[in-house]
C-alpha cells in the first residue's frame, strides 16, 4: 500500500517498560510514528507482532488501524 510503512516486531513487549498504560502507549506511539514518518515516502505506519497487527494494538489497548 503506497504511504504505509508496515514494522513487524517480535513479540518483547514485556521489555518495553510502560508501554501498554494508556499515557505510555500514546507516548510511545508518538514516538514510533515520527521515527516511520520521517521518510518521504511514508505517510503512515502499521505494526505488528509476529505479522499479526491485532496483537500488537490490543497490547497497548488499541484498536488496530483499517490497513
Amino acid at each position: 500500500m503506497d504511504g504505509v510503512a508496515w514494522i513487524d516486531f517480535s513479540e518483547d513487549s514485556p521489555l518495553i517498560n510502560n508501554a501498554s498504560t494508556s499515557c505510555g502507549s500514546a507516548g510511545f506511539l508518538a514516538q514510533l510514528n515520527s521515527t516511520a514518518t520521517q521518510f518521504p515516502t511514508v505517510d503512515r505506519a502499521v505494526y505488528s507482532f509476529g505479522g499479526d497487527p491485532v496483537p500488537f494494538y490490543e497490547w497497548l489497548q488499541r484498536d488496530p488501524p483499517e490497513a
